[in-house]
């Protein structure tokens, strides 16, 4: 069984990232209540064509956790989503609804 989709990823605490004026947000999301803990993610980014997957990485951090590629550029704008890792799980979630709302200004 997978675990649940996390929720969309915020940027800087903000819900989305349009204007947010940091060229490397920092990410934030959550999952569900009664779920358990995440031991692992994975981020995909999306900007200008191509597609940058971080790879599993091991880690509970899911808190202003760094951009995961190059700094945006004025008005550049990226998709960013996220999945996760469960102990009970050995499969990843799916992947979080994408955010494509963070663009530098």
């Amino acid at each position: 069984m997978l675990p649940p989709q996390p929720s969309p990823v915020g940027f800087e605490h903000l819900p989305d990232g349009l204007g947010i004026g940091v060229a490397s947000p920092r990410l934030t999301w959550t999952l569900l209540a009664g779920i358990g803990r995440q031991v692992s993610y994975e981020l995909e980014l999306e900007r200008r064509g191509g597609i940058r997957r971080t790879g599993r990485v091991d880690s509970a951090e899911q808190v202003l956790v760094p951009w995961p590629g190059a700094p945006l550029t004025s008005r550049e704008r990226a998709t960013v989503r996220v999945r996760v890792w469960t102990p009970d799980a050995a499969d990843p979630s799916e992947w979080s609804t994408p955010c494509d709302r963070c663009a530098v200004e």
